[in-house]
């Protein structure tokens, strides 16, 4: 008897493996990219103690080349920003780096800067 229940029941197993093979329907790849923020650095620039150098981070996984990633640092009213091109080293950690020169007026004691980030599939950062 113990015999027979285990026959039938690999039968059944192997009728059930049979139909889930048939039926088998494959999802299509869905490329996915992204593009996440890294911590800042901020340094003073030697001998202007005004100026300072903002180094944005960003890892991106997904990507074969450069893809229109950009990032935009936007301040408070008064502070001047120059931003340097976006540079890509894939496969690393922080595949893309900007860095951004800050020109703080003498009377600002704290600054609040806010750092957008965006690829070609999304729009330009405003």
């Amino acid at each position: 008897m113990k015999f027979a229940h285990i026959i039938i029941l690999s039968l059944l197993l192997s009728a059930v493996c049979v139909v889930a093979q048939q039926r088998a329907t494959i999802v299509p790849y869905i490329p996915a990219r992204e593009v996440l923020p890294l911590p800042v650095s901020v340094e003073t620039v030697d001998g202007k103690p005004d100026e300072y150098i903002v180094k944005s981070s960003l890892y991106g996984s997904g990507y074969e080349v450069y893809d229109g990633v950009t990032t935009k640092l936007t301040c408070e009213p008064g502070v001047k920003v120059i931003q340097y091109p976006v540079t890509a080293q894939l496969n690393q950690l922080d595949s893309f780096k900007t860095n951004f020169r800050l020109k703080v007026p003498a009377d600002k004691k704290i600054v609040t800067c806010v750092r957008k980030v965006a690829d070609k599939d999304v729009a330009t950062p405003k």
